[in-house]
């Protein structure tokens, strides 16, 4: 059975600050996607949109140093961004491959870029689409051993999925939240059996995971996990 933690039912974030265990958390945001190691004094965040700000966050965050790692720059994914860009100890890894707006290419020039990092593996690939969801960055997360695929699509999957072979993989969020366009079973026969994937999205409204990726996640004999229906996930690492 998948041993989460679902602090948010027992304790306050002012008891999570003295906590010396490490946590991954993929916050409800709705629609969209933000998730965030809380490592010590760092706070890593994969992402920073969706439909609900996540009011913990700035107790647990505020004062640390914070590092973004952005797939792209759909709204879903960094909506959220212009609240944090007074945070005292704010950087960015690195600009989207593509920035789509002015408005965007606003909210990233407000931010510092993060020294040079090798804590978190950026999979690398010769790129054939085009769109921003093509350009989709995918991270992975050695320290929690989970895989963030932003919404890279089917056709760009069968090219870096390869790579994840070679990857721990214990943690998967669903690409593009669980839409039929992600999630391919090429990529799921080569990221092994990780112990959860997980949806973050609104299937009420958006039927996100798609049924079929629903299907194709539990054939192969993997948990799935929706922030719908849990609310925010803890994860202890």
């Amino acid at each position: 059975m998948i041993k989460l933690i679902f602090l948010m039912i027992f304790l306050s974030p002012s008891t999570l600050l003295e906590s010396p265990m490490n946590y991954l958390v993929i916050w409800n945001v709705g629609q969209g996607s933000w998730s965030t190691l809380l490592k010590g004094h760092e706070c890593w965040h994969f992402d920073a949109g969706g439909e609900t700000f996540p009011n913990p966050i700035e107790k647990l965050c505020r004062q640390k140093q914070n590092k973004i790692f952005i797939s792209h720059d759909d709204w879903d994914h960094i909506s959220f961004i212009s609240r944090l860009v007074s945070w005292p100890q704010l950087c960015l890894f690195k600009f989207p491959l593509k920035i789509k707006s002015a408005r965007n290419q606003k909210i990233f020039n407000r931010l510092k870029i993060c020294p040079t990092t090798n804590e978190v593996t950026e999979l690398e690939w010769p790129r054939k689409g085009k769109t921003a969801n093509d350009l989709s960055r995918v991270f992975y997360l050695p320290f929690a051993q989970t895989l963030f695929p932003g919404d890279s699509t089917s056709g760009e999957e069968k090219s870096w999925a390869p790579k994840t072979k070679k990857l721990s993989i214990k943690w998967w969020l669903l690409g593009h939240h669980g839409s039929k366009t992600s999630s391919s079973e090429i990529l799921i026969q080569n990221i092994g059996h990780p112990l959860g994937a997980i949806s973050s999205a609104r299937y009420k409204r958006y039927r996100h995971p798609h049924h079929l990726v629903q299907a194709r996640v539990r054939q192969n004999g993997i948990s799935l996990l929706r922030t719908e229906d849990w609310g925010h996930l803890w994860i202890q690492i």
